[in-house]
């Protein structure tokens, strides 16, 4: 039950992260008397933007995001010693909830929020929009305004833009301030958020039984799973996307409100835990070593090497739920698959969608349900006696093959076009099936190392999520620059192409994916437990023509003898 309430509580944080980039909005656009169409100002994106700050920039987000669930990550296996497993996931529920003034700060408030560009409507101000005057009326909300060589708000206060790095007038130093305080308070959802899958890992390792360690293990990917499918499925829709830009405060209200709610339903069922889960540790606990001391947890050569090959992991299983991996799929297409209006690329079979709606959200989908074919195909490995090394080189190379599969279709076909869209999907579909279920095997290794006890679990997977997550923000900071750098090196230009920043963004990405190989031989050995008692190692050799695996059973099977 509270395994359940737990990751049901890291499935809302998934919700929450996604959601609120699927209902962003567009920048507010500068109005000038030339202006015949009004923007639309729905979305919390316009509040703080008047034009796209570009990838670097907008990919600050996620960096932001990304740094401070490493953060996050570091500190959960710290607070569940400081103040015992129950305190600990409380706390970091708590701090999800805690996330609500980023609502106010993104909100124009009627026009009264001076942290955002949106005010309301001046008479003066109104007459200089002739071209508009037919849909204006005083005190509408509007985004900046040039008139008479002058910027200034819908309201009349002449203010000076901020230029961002490729030269557009992105905001006000009052709105970026706004920005950064929003992220801020936005990533109270991530720092709590990825804890809790953390701390489902002590319940985890409670269990009798490795088979039943090796179900919950696999089972607590579809938290994340489900909870994409969750955020991306009803996007696949402009009415819904349209909706939920309007509504962003309501929409993201409710989901705080659903996250206290799992708070509460945990502090009423909570009971006294395992004496195998973490405790709150005492002086004289921590004096005579009783209790596992992070530092020590930290400085293992083993705990280095799962940081390393888990921050690995984290960029394929990430990385193409980005919009920066939709952009690189988009340069390296054909220009004859697309539909272009005004510099802007739409996909010709999805036009009723539009490009960024209809594509992304699909790709993403597809990637997560692949877990449902590795699932019934490639998770049955972690039942057996196989020793990992072989298995896991095994599958961070199909990883990379299927990236390179994926960019040829697109380079070839076309993501714009129908047949070579349906080409990149179903190959989407097959890499996600190897990405996740090469996942539940690494987190199943921490409970085979003779070096970790269950009572360290909690700890180290803190370490391997959180160093994780910053081997993945160096990436994404990596590839961003790699996009941005055609654009840059020719500042003011319109449609330069990204396509040399692709190129080197997906060698980049397959490069990582073969490098983690190395850091595989070197693992440790894997053994059979009885809570912390070895009972046997793991050494028989896995070959790429044994997957008996599939069909193996305990009960009067002749291939029994490959299990737990």
């Amino acid at each position: 039950m509270l395994w359940a309430i737990v990751l049901l509580g890291y499935l809302l944080f998934v919700v929450e992260w996604f959601v609120i980039d699927r209902i962003a909005g567009k920048p507010a656009g500068i109005l000038d008397s030339n202006t015949k169409v009004l923007p639309n100002y729905d979305g919390w994106v316009n509040s703080f933007f008047a034009n796209s700050a570009g990838s670097i920039a907008g990919s600050a987000t996620n960096w932001s995001i990304t740094l401070l669930r490493a953060v996050g990550s570091v500190l959960c296996g710290i607070v569940v010693l400081k103040f015992g497993y129950r305190y600990a996931v409380m706390i970091m529920m708590g701090l999800m909830c805690l996330c609500f003034p980023f609502l106010i700060i993104g909100d124009p408030l009627g026009g009264n929020n001076q942290l955002t560009l949106l005010r309301p409507l001046s008479k003066e101000v109104m007459g200089k929009l002739s071209s508009l005057s037919s849909q204006l009326h005083e005190g509408q909300l509007l985004g900046p305004v040039m008139a008479e060589g002058k910027t200034m708000l819908a309201d009349g206060q002449t203010i000076d833009l901020v230029q961002g790095l490729d030269k557009n007038l992105i905001g006000t130093s009052s709105s970026i301030a706004g920005y950064a305080l929003f992220i801020i308070f936005r990533s109270t959802i991530a720092i709590g958020g990825t804890t809790l899958v953390t701390y489902s890992q002590p319940l985890i390792a409670s269990l009798s039984t490795q088979r039943r360690k090796s179900v919950l293990s696999n089972a607590n990917l579809w938290g994340f799973n489900s909870g994409i499918v969750v955020a991306f499925v009803p996007f696949l829709f402009q009415s819904v996307q349209q909706a939920g830009t309007k509504y962003w405060v309501f929409i993201l209200t409710a989901l705080i409100l659903i996250g206290f709610g799992i708070l509460c339903v945990f502090a009423w069922f909570e009971k006294q835990m395992d004496p195998f889960m973490p405790q709150k540790q005492t002086k004289e606990q921590m004096q005579l070593g009783n209790q596992p001391s992070a530092g020590d947890i930290l400085k293992r050569k083993a705990t280095w090497k799962m940081i390393g090959m888990y921050g690995i992991c984290l960029v394929v299983l990430v990385n193409p739920l980005t919009g920066g991996w939709w952009n690189i799929l988009q340069a390296v297409s054909p220009a004859s698959s697309f539909n272009v209006k005004d510099g802007v690329k739409t996909l010709k079979p999805l036009e009723g969608a539009g490009g960024y709606f209809a594509g992304l959200p699909t790709l993403a989908i597809l990637w997560v349900l692949g877990y449902g074919m590795g699932y019934m195909v490639f998770s049955p490995f972690n039942k057996t006696v196989y020793d990992r090394k072989r298995w896991l080189s095994f599958m961070f190379f199909m990883n990379a093959l299927m990236v390179i599969v994926i960019v040829l279709f697109a380079a070839t076909l076309g993501v714009g076009t129908a047949v070579g869209f349906a080409f990149v999907a179903i190959a989407t579909f097959i890499g996600g099936s190897f990405a996740w279920s090469m996942q539940s095997t690494i987190l199943i290794l921490p409970h085979e190392f003779k070096e970790y006890k269950r009572s360290e679990v909690s700890v180290l997977f803190g370490y391997i999520w959180g160093f994780g997550y910053v081997i993945y923000t160096a990436f994404d900071i990596t590839n961003s620059m790699f996009l941005e750098a055609p654009k840059l090196a020719n500042p003011g230009m319109k449609g330069v192409s990204i396509l040399p920043g692709a190129i080197a963004g997906v060698a980049l990405f397959a490069g990582l994916l073969l490098a983690a190989i190395a850091i595989v031989v070197t693992l440790p050995s894997s053994y059979l437990k009885n809570g912390d008692e070895l009972v046997s190692e793991m050494t028989k050799k896995w070959k790429l023509n044994q997957w008996q695996f599939l069909v193996a059973s305990k009960e009067k099977n002749r291939y029994a003898d490959l299990l737990k």
